[in-house]
């Protein structure tokens, strides 16, 4: 899934751009070999347990599956706010990114927590975020557009995923 979405995306930020889309990426082994275990120990694997392993399950003691993830995605981002600081990007992209990353943890927090509502597992929560990180980092094209694609494409992805855990539960109730 996050392969497809960040390709569609690179090619939105392609034509926006006017160039092709392998130019907007970077590919060397020994970069693959960095960026792979720089998300493999870093983000993914402690705030997985964190966000979805622990405040997510408490969460759901007092609302629902979608309101849970809902405030897991604002906290997460907000959590966020010093890689905003150093983003690079100053007034009007600097609050378009902050929407968009904002958008993207809220829809990325909708679609893990009901992946782990499902299945109790950490580990597809976890992988999910490592491959979201780690394509990301090799991404040199034009990031801002990039970004906002991502965030327009997973936000119809959580819909989907809050559809069918919507139909999940009403045939559950229904037997």
């Amino acid at each position: 899934m996050e392969v497809a979405i960040n390709y569609i995306a690179s090619l939105v930020t392609a034509l926006f751009d006017h160039v092709s889309v392998m130019s907007q990426w970077s590919f060397s082994w020994d970069f693959f070999a960095y960026a792979f275990f720089l998300c493999l120990f870093t983000g993914a694997t402690g705030e997985e347990s964190g966000w979805h392993g622990f405040l997510f399950p408490h969460l759901m003691e007092r609302y629902d599956c979608v309101k849970s993830s809902v405030i897991v995605g604002i906290i997460w981002g907000l959590w966020h706010i010093p890689l905003w600081l150093i983003s690079g990007y100053q007034g009007l992209g600097l609050l378009l990114y902050i929407v968009q990353f904002m958008i993207c943890t809220i829809a990325w927090s909708l679609v893990m927590d009901i992946l782990y509502y499902w299945n109790r597992n950490l580990i597809i929560v976890t992988t999910f975020h490592f491959f979201v990180n780690f394509l990301l980092s090799f991404f040199c094209g034009n990031d801002l557009i990039f970004q906002i694609t991502i965030a327009v494409l997973y936000v119809i992805t959580a819909i989907v995923f809050i559809a069918i855990y919507k139909n999940y539960l009403s045939k559950r109730k229904a037997n």
